[in-house]
């Protein structure tokens, strides 16, 4: 039944504005990034031993990571909820043979599976744009260096991050399911994405904040913090794993009591 109400979710989507939404996030900063690289050339004409992949694929992935991908995740959620709220959809799902938990595990199984595609994407556009760019503007010196290195630098960065973001990805389902209203989850996500912003730069205790995981990932990717590691993951990347199974259990034994309101 789970894997049915999964391709439901993915029925539904099609043609709608958040699919859009995400197709159009992922590919936003890169092809920024490629204008830039595009008409200020001069800038980023390398040293002749310098291989210039790096800063043309970290720099997008930071700026992204930062600004664009906490916001855009708020956002999204959201959107994908209001189908359920739309037209009191609920009333025609809770009377349907399908366990409450079913349908709401599904569901969260979307949306993370959107993000992560989005980020996937994100490093694909990218990489593509890249290899663009090398081509109409050969003083760049792409074209004469090896991506791959790089580019599996940039795809573990996005993959550590997206483990890092799944502890909001969950808060921000659970209040878009909690709040009808659109206006109320997008405005609580983005008052405390901005809070984890603040807290990220300098607070200790910021590594116990779910909002400020992904910016911290970010610093310490870039240098700038070093946080504890164990095993394969740092101290954030545990937490928002632990945030992400405990919440989404209690979600779920949350929803299935859910009463037709």
């Amino acid at each position: 039944m789970f894997f049915e109400c999964f391709r439901a979710e993915l029925i539904k989507s099609k043609g709608t504005f958040y699919l859009w939404l995400a197709l159009i996030s992922s590919a936003l900063m890169p092809v920024m990034t490629f204008l830039i690289y595009l008409f200020r050339t001069s800038h980023f004409i390398p040293k002749p031993t310098q291989n210039p992949w790096g800063g043309f694929l970290m720099h997008s992935y930071q700026a992204s990571a930062l600004l664009l991908f906490p916001f855009f995740m708020v956002i999204l959620i959201s959107l994908i909820s209001q189908i359920e709220h739309k037209n009191r959809a609920w009333e025609k799902i809770f009377v349907l043979p399908i366990r409450k938990e079913v349908f709401f595990s599904s569901k969260l199984a979307f949306v993370v599976l959107i993000i992560f595609g989005s980020v996937l994407l994100f490093d694909l556009n990218l990489l593509g744009l890249g290899f663009l760019v090398a081509w109409l503007k050969p003083e760049l010196k792409l074209l004469e260096f090896s991506a791959y290195a790089d580019f599996m630098i940039l795809f573990e960065r996005s993959c550590r991050l997206f483990v890092s973001v799944l502890a909001l990805i969950v808060i921000q389902f659970f209040l878009s399911f909690f709040f009808k209203n659109f206006i109320i989850p997008v405005t609580i996500g983005i008052f405390l994405t901005v809070a984890g912003i603040i807290l990220s730069e300098g607070w200790e205790y910021a590594k116990y904040v779910p909002y400020a995981f992904g910016h911290l990932h970010v610093w310490e990717a870039t240098g700038n913090l070093k946080l504890e590691h164990y095993g394969i993951f740092s101290i954030t990347e545990w937490q928002s794993l632990g945030y992400f199974i405990l919440i989404s259990a209690f979600s779920i034994l949350f929803f299935s009591k859910k009463a037709i309101r």
